[in-house]
């Protein structure tokens, strides 16, 4: 689940039909809930404040969505961004480094983490895909069934 910024709501990942929109301002609460096309197994969210966007993890159909929310808590998708095919995507989180914000989704089931810039609404932008098997090795075994969980932490 990802808040809706400024808003008593909250997005939450449906991996039946892709997302619902939850307005906590009713008793009880409400919900919107919004089919993806093509979508396999939506499971995870996060948000990027510079692009207004909302971005769901799908390692069934290995792609993330980008949604975009108006004022009446009505969601939509923006585009759907193709992984290669079996990767995983599974947590993502987005970090601003230097005012830009940037999407780390972790692709499990090919142990790595794709990096996207997000310069703007719609126009994500692989930047890297980093393989954490050498890194991770030297700490513990690595494989796509023990990774889970992604987080980002900015030094400034």
């Amino acid at each position: 689940m990802t808040q809706v910024p400024g808003r008593d709501a909250i997005l939450n990942a449906d991996p039946a039909v892709g997302y619902a929109i939850w307005d906590l301002t009713t008793v009880p609460a409400t919900s919107n809930v919004i089919s993806v096309p093509g979508q396999m197994a939506i499971c995870w969210s996060t948000y990027s404040a510079s692009t207004g966007s909302f971005f769901l993890m799908d390692p069934g159909a290995s792609q993330v969505v980008e949604i975009g929310v108006d004022e009446s808590l009505q969601g939509s998708t923006v585009k759907q961004y193709q992984l290669a095919m079996g990767s995983g995507p599974l947590d993502g989180a987005v970090g601003s480094v230097a005012g830009k914000d940037y999407l780390y989704v972790l692709s499990a089931a090919m142990t790595s983490i794709d990096v996207f810039a997000l310069p703007g609404k719609g126009d994500a932008e692989p930047v890297q895909s980093f393989n954490v098997t050498t890194a991770f090795e030297q700490v513990a075994p690595v494989s796509s069934r023990n990774l889970q969980g992604m987080a980002v932490y900015v030094v400034a």
